[in-house]
């Protein structure tokens, strides 16, 4: 039940089967990114509460570089599944399953980018991806459902295109924008 921090060019590919291959800590984000590049990939990542009711961490915490997790299932007791932050920070998830967050599915802000592709949101205690604060995402074929907010919002400057993408069963709207933001939705069910 550690934390790691990446500050170096890095790949851990788990392998065998990802529900056997965890990643968990109580005691921060479970993987923090600040390195120009990294591969993670086919892991179960989960941030736990932490003792005594300590402060709030997600389980991906990506704030600097390009990071690419590929057929990883993340989850947080506390706060937002994964974290997306920082000016020129370069995410790409592939595969990814994000589910069981007391926040945001997935968050996304600050400048930076995210592209997601063939990824599962469901079952979050806020929206499945929030994108704020200049940020930018693409969601190309991904599932979004059970949030207790809406499906995406975008707020703050950000922009969004989503594409073949299913949102369905939120708590708010499938997709709510606010304060000049920009999307575009292609090819979606909501």
């Amino acid at each position: 039940r550690e934390t790691l921090i990446v500050t170096k060019p890095l790949e851990i590919i788990g392998n065998g089967n990802p529900a056997d291959i965890v990643i968990e800590s109580d005691l921060g984000p479970c993987l923090t990114f600040r390195t120009p590049h990294a591969l993670v990939a086919n892991l179960k990542v989960r941030a736990l509460a932490p003792p005594n009711g300590g402060t709030a961490f997600t389980a991906v915490d990506i704030s600097e570089g390009e990071v690419l997790l590929e057929d990883c299932d993340c989850s947080s007791q506390t706060a937002a599944g994964v974290v997306i932050h920082g000016e020129g920070t370069q995410a790409h998830l592939r595969r990814v399953k994000v589910s069981a967050c007391a926040g945001d599915g997935i968050h996304v802000g600050e400048g930076a980018t995210a592209m997601l592709e063939r990824c599962q949101i469901w079952e979050v205690q806020g929206a499945g991806i929030r994108v704020l604060r200049e940020g930018r995402a693409t969601l190309q074929h991904c599932r979004l459902y059970r949030a207790t907010d809406a499906g995406i919002i975008l707020e703050g400057g950000a922009g969004g295109r989503i594409e073949d993408c299913n949102l369905y069963r939120h708590g708010g709207a499938g997709i709510r924008l606010l304060g000049g933001t920009q999307g575009q939705f292609l090819r979606c069910q909501i």
